[in-house]
């Protein structure tokens, strides 16, 4: 662990900042007229039997509310379920920054760049946030861009096949959660 904590300075910075501002503002919005009850509302409905496209009408990818409704099933359907899933997502998104930028930048700047994540996504009290967002399905897509681009520059540099397996996986998932992300 100790050898982790000294290679990974960095990243476990940012997890500590991000865990700080996690701590902080998770819960916290600042417009009551946000319309986020279909986020809530559609994987609970998912679990009562209703069907997606046919009983509830849905202009993003599927897999977001189906997901939503196994952690329904798993933990229960509340807001605290749903804020861990945004707090997983949170972490996943901030180390996926830092270890795309550090392929191409400075340390001082992958930093940066994922602290100004940090700033803009889990401190930001307003309509798309990482801890309770507009659509999940946004969310869920742009981790799985994310790590694909992830997977395709590991690829690249090391041409090893498993990477654009993964990088092809992960791009499948992207689009599964929202179907703007094809092109």
């Amino acid at each position: 662990m100790k050898k982790f904590i000294i290679e990974n300075k960095s990243l476990v910075l940012l997890w500590v900042l991000c865990g700080i501002a996690l701590f902080i503002f998770c819960g916290h919005y600042g417009n009551i007229l946000l319309d986020i009850g279909r986020e809530i509302y559609y994987p609970e409905k998912i679990l009562e039997g209703k069907v997606l496209y046919k009983d509830l009408f849905n202009i993003y990818g599927p897999f977001a509310y189906l997901y939503n409704a196994l952690l329904y099933k798993i933990f229960s359907p509340n807001l605290g379920t749903l804020y861990f899933s945004g707090i997983l997502c949170s972490f996943g998104i901030v180390s996926g920054i830092y270890l795309i930028a550090r392929k191409f930048l400075s340390e001082f700047l992958s930093v940066a760049i994922a602290a100004f994540t940090i700033m803009t996504g889990v401190c930001a009290t307003h309509l798309f946030n990482f801890t309770l967002p507009y659509s999940w399905a946004m969310l869920y897509g742009t981790v799985g861009f994310i790590y694909s681009v992830w997977a395709l520059i590991k690829y690249k540099k090391e041409n090893k096949l498993e990477y654009l397996y993964l990088a092809s996986l992960l791009g499948g998932f992207c689009v599964s959660n929202k179907y703007d992300f094809f092109v």
